[in-house]
């Protein structure tokens, strides 16, 4: 019996990934045109998802 708690995990976390990437895929590209002008190197920071809400960089 305790084995259905750990399918039921699988199978839920399965369903998940079939639909996490494309959404994952339109986050990277509104985030293109931050990321093309952006200093290697450096830790950028938003105050919101897909890159909204600039705050600041850290060069350190």
């Amino acid at each position: 019996m305790r084995k259905l708690p750990a399918v039921l995990t699988v199978m839920a976390a399965a369903a998940l990934g079939t639909a996490l990437p494309v959404s994952t895929a339109h986050a990277a590209a509104d985030c293109h045109d931050a990321w093309s002008g952006a200093t290697p190197g450096c830790m950028y920071a938003y105050d919101g998802a897909n890159c909204v809400g600039f705050l600041g960089k850290y060069a350190d």
